[in-house]
């Protein structure tokens, strides 16, 4: 299957806060600031292998059933357009977000309390974790982010592929959103 014809991804995390302290017969001490991180922009108006290259994106939600699992196989999945039997060679974006009751009104998130992301078993993509078998924990409402600017990304392969989600709620379905783009070579 052929990679999207056109793609703009851009992520922007930024962070506004205002910090306050009251004080008794003064004036209270405020403080605000606004940080602008780095922007990670990604399309198909760069090679894939070049800053900024992306020509494919798999965003889909996965209902995983109390106590049950799902693997995410990054050489064979449906990506945003519905189209089948889709393939990363590269990842430069990654997230995961598992959903509560409210987050979501067209595919609502059920509370379930947490869910574990990793590489599986077979054909591990440790992600950006590193070691050889590593996780991250997801409680209710929480989401994880991994992006570069990078021209590499994350290397896919044959052997180096799957991702595993696990409910670790015994009585609750899990909803997950699970986002990630790259390019097919």
């Amino acid at each position: 299957m052929p990679a999207l014809s056109s793609l703009d991804l851009t992520f922007s995390p930024n962070r506004n806060w205002t910090a306050r302290l009251a004080q008794t017969g003064y004036n209270s001490i405020t403080k605000t600031d606004q940080f602008n991180t780095p922007v990670i922009q990604m399309g198909t108006a760069q090679a894939n292998n070049a800053v900024g290259g992306a020509d494919m994106l798999l965003s889909a939600i996965y209902t995983i059933a109390a106590s049950g699992n799902t693997t995410v196989d990054l050489t064979t999945f449906t990506d945003v357009l519905q189209r089948a039997a889709q393939s990363f060679a590269r990842v430069k974006y990654i997230e995961f977000w598992l959903q509560t009751a409210a987050d979501n009104p067209s595919t609502p998130g059920t509370n379930a309390s947490q869910v574990t992301v990793g590489a599986a078993g077979s054909n591990p993509f440790v992600m950006e974790l590193g070691g050889t078998s590593p996780t991250k924990i997801l409680k209710s409402g929480e989401f994880a982010v991994w992006g570069t600017r990078g021209a590499t990304g994350l290397t896919v392969s044959g052997t180096n592929k799957s991702i595993l989600i696990t409910n670790n709620d015994a009585s609750l379905s899990a909803v997950v959103q699970v986002t990630i783009a790259g390019g097919t070579t």
